[in-house]
């Protein structure tokens, strides 16, 4: 039992070194590859200094040359640059996070087929309502009293004849 236990130490102690180790070359590849990448941006930069500058001044050119290189071997340049770009890939991330957030939170779940259904008869009677309504309101005045059916004009003029209509006049407009 306590050698078993010592053995399965043992092994999780060197998986351990291994990881570590693995994550010391990581590390390293990373670093020697954003050398290269600063190597190449610095190389950029020369050619295209080299290019605005004209051609007949071919010292001043060595020299913004040298001061480029002079530049990119100082660790402090290097280091610079690798914080720009390490800044610039966490910006990244938490744009393309926020925008994930903004599409989930638009993002609806679908409707239900009776809730789609009950949504349609909604719009349909909406629809339907405003149909109506803007009959309605397309007719003159004269049409919508041609539409009264003969009982309703009858009751109508019985009432304007009637005493109660007449008690108050200031109701007529």
């Amino acid at each position: 039992m306590k050698a078993e236990l010592l053995s399965r130490r043992r092994q999780q102690k060197l998986l351990q070194e291994e990881k570590e180790l693995e994550e010391k070359r990581e590390r390293e590849l990373r670093k020697q590859e954003a050398e290269r990448a600063f190597q190449a941006w610095v190389n950029r930069k020369q050619s295209q200094q080299r290019g605005s500058q004209s051609t007949d001044s071919s010292s001043k050119e060595d020299e913004v040359v040298s001061r480029a290189v002079a530049q990119a071997e100082s660790q402090g340049a290097f280091e610079a640059w690798l914080e720009r770009k390490r800044q610039q890939r966490r910006d990244e991330e938490l744009r393309r996070r926020l925008r994930d957030l903004e599409l989930s939170a638009t993002a609806r779940p679908k409707a239900s087929r009776e809730e789609a259904q009950a949504a349609y008869v909604r719009w349909l009677r909406r629809k339907r309502e405003e149909e109506r309504q803007r009959r309605l309101s397309s007719r003159g005045p004269d049409r919508r009293q041609a539409a009264l059916s003969a009982r309703s004009l009858r009751a109508l003029e019985l009432y304007l004849q009637s005493d109660e209509f007449c008690r108050y006049p200031e109701l007529v407009l």
